[in-house]
């Protein structure tokens, strides 16, 4: 699992451990629309309005995005 951890490395100067991250990020390898799905899935009924909306914003772009000019597309 190289470079899972990486941010941890250059954000916080290998300080935290990887089991202080946040529970939608650990060990997770996938791109932003991937994280996002999953952070909304995890944690969107808690979120703040605006918080979820911008979200929500953001997923709908990326969706049209990959869609576009996705790997497989």
């Amino acid at each position: 699992m190289f470079g899972v951890y990486d941010n941890i490395g250059i954000l916080g100067n290998w300080e935290a451990h990887p089991k202080d991250l946040i529970v939608w990020v650990k060990g997770f390898r996938g791109n932003e629309l991937q994280r996002l799905m999953r952070k909304k899935r995890m944690v969107g009924d808690r979120m703040m309005t605006q918080d979820k909306h911008d979200m929500e914003k953001r997923i709908c772009f990326l969706y049209g995005h990959f869609n576009r000019f996705g790997k497989h597309r």
